[in-house]
């Protein structure tokens, strides 16, 4: 019986794999509509889901789900940069802070993923978002000798007072 059960969550386990391979960013919201649970799974075998902002709208408690099993991950600061600008062009509310802290030295050029979305044309940064990347982009610009004028003006924006 326990070779069973092991070759069947072999089996399972491969199956799932299979799918996050194929499965497109824009489908995700049709799976997380079917079954929370899948879409959260399908993103822990393909952590390159969560880098588009569509994974960042999906529903709200599904969102958190996402994100508490990517910090059970082993993840660089990055990836976590990505993560962190896809959230932040969805403009999800969930973990802001964590997000920010998690992306550490890339927290500012993940930020910068905003700058090349359309949502830029269109809104600004909330102010959860302002606070939360204000540290992180000072300690950005003082290491920066220059930045292209939308950058300079977007950290400058979410600097503290």
């Amino acid at each position: 019986m326990g070779r069973f059960a092991a070759s069947e969550n072999t089996t399972a386990t491969a199956f799932a794999s299979a799918i996050a391979n194929i499965i497109g960013p824009d489908e995700l919201q049709s799976v997380s509509e079917r079954n929370a649970a899948v879409a959260v799974l399908l993103i822990v075998r393909r952590k390159d889901l969560a880098f588009y902002p569509g994974t960042w709208k999906l529903w709200g408690r599904t969102q958190q789900e996402i994100f508490d099993a990517l910090v059970g991950q082993t993840l660089a600061e990055e990836e976590w940069g990505k993560i962190m600008g896809a959230m932040l062009i969805a403009a999800t509310y969930v973990s802001v802070r964590e997000a920010v802290g998690n992306a550490g030295q890339f927290a500012l050029p993940g930020t910068f993923r905003w700058l090349e979305d359309g949502v830029s044309q269109t809104q600004l940064p909330s102010q959860p978002w302002r606070d939360a990347i204000g540290n992180p982009a000072a300690t950005y610009l003082s290491r920066m000798e220059r930045l292209p004028y939308p950058q300079l003006a977007l950290a400058r924006l979410v600097l503290p007072e």
